[in-house]
């Protein structure tokens, strides 16, 4: 996307399809996808110009996409109420997490 224009039918194309990559990875977990989601979109994020960005994040929002802020947040949550890092349930994480 140019400095001066903002394709928003290819942005939500792009967000689509990370959108889809992360679920198809996330094996149900909403904390795996959102890590999902957040990797394939931030650094896509970052190459948008400026003033087009926080239009650009309002759209990846529509597909799940969270801030930074949002995940350490969510990665706190389930910390605090026994979730491991993937927010599943201590000991019945397929991942092996206790």
């Amino acid at each position: 996307m140019t400095h001066n224009h903002f394709n928003e039918i290819a942005w939500r194309g792009v967000c689509e399809q990370c959108a889809q990559h992360a679920a198809r990875r996330s094996g149900l977990s909403e904390t795996i996808f959102n890590r999902e989601l957040a990797a394939a979109l931030g650094p896509q994020l970052q190459q948008i110009t400026e003033p087009h960005r926080e239009h650009a994040t309002q759209i990846a929002r529509e597909y799940g996409h969270l801030t930074e802020k949002e995940l350490k947040e969510d990665d706190q949550w389930n910390a605090d109420h026994g979730y491991c890092d993937h927010g599943i349930e201590l000991g019945c994480c397929p991942r092996g997490c206790e």
